[in-house]
């Protein structure tokens, strides 16, 4: 089962726009690491495609995926009945929901909206604010952390709410 988090979205956008506030995003929950570029696909019929388009909503693009250059994790953003849907399901990794997660941050941040989280798992509650989300990300551990972005994820706990 895929975990889903929506924000409701004011006006269509770019999804690569928002990479560079993405970025510091993550670079927040993830200090001392280096980050890969991120890339942008289409997701259609079980397929990644290049794209051009990055319009959100766009009713021509089913899905688009945003993923780590190298990395296997890859988050599904779609438009569903005028909110952003984010979709962590393909790899079910740590890495994949934090990487969703900073995307529901970012989009928050740039709407001036809130974080739906139906499951309940990222945090106790269904509606954050973006800031909330983020302090739900942050890992609060005495000893040194590991100086990679993958080993990092690894200390988050989430679904225990």
């Amino acid at each position: 089962m895929s975990v889903d988090l929506y924000v409701a979205i004011k006006s269509s956008f770019s999804i690569r726009s928002m990479f560079g506030e993405l970025m510091v995003t993550l670079k927040k929950i993830f200090p001392g690491c280096g980050i890969p570029p991120l890339s942008l696909v289409r997701y259609k019929d079980g397929e990644h495609w290049p794209t051009t388009r990055d319009l959100i909503p766009d009713s021509s693009v089913p899905m688009y995926l945003v993923l780590f250059e190298g990395e296997p994790e890859a988050v599904g953003l779609l438009s569903v009945e005028g909110n952003l849907g984010i979709i962590m399901g393909a790899q079910r990794t740590n890495l994949e929901y934090v990487l969703g997660a900073a995307i529901a941050i970012t989009v928050a941040q740039q709407h001036g909206a809130m974080i739906e989280d139906e499951r309940r798992f990222f945090s106790s509650r269904v509606y954050l604010s973006s800031k909330e989300m983020l302090a739900a990300l942050q890992i609060h551990s005495g000893a040194p952390l590991p100086s990679s972005m993958r080993q990092q994820s690894e200390l988050f706990q989430f679904g225990i709410y």
